[in-house]
């Protein structure tokens, strides 16, 4: 029984590592990166799988429920990726800390933990 977990586990690591896209300490489908990342001098790249092309929902939510900012865009089959330089929907920098990412897509919403600092 271990050696199955232990096979799977090392499958799955060796598909995320081997398309060269996703970076080492990816958490599955649906993560950013850097993380925490400095909003003056850099951008996240929050990546995210599809099975099929289709129109995904992502959603920037402070930790008390607000939406910050969102998206709506065409993803293709397979990786995508979408760059958040740390301003909300009027343009202005957000403050340092927490928020919650939030994907929608035809096989349901996944959350991820972004962290900002400056």
């Amino acid at each position: 029984m271990t050696f199955k977990k232990t096979s799977l586990l090392l499958t799955a690591v060796l598909i995320v590592l081997g398309t060269g896209h996703w970076a080492a300490g990816a958490q599955g489908d649906f993560f950013n990166v850097p993380n925490p990342f400095n909003s003056s001098r850099e951008k996240t790249a929050i990546r995210f799988f599809v099975d099929d092309a289709q129109e995904v929902k992502i959603s920037i939510y402070s930790l008390i429920g607000e939406l910050v900012k969102d998206w709506t865009v065409y993803a293709a089959r397979g990786q995508n990726s979408l760059e958040w330089d740390g301003r909300n929907g009027d343009g202005k920098k957000v403050e340092s800390g927490g928020y919650i990412c939030v994907i929608e897509k035809s096989s349901g919403k996944s959350k991820c933990k972004i962290a900002v600092i400056k």
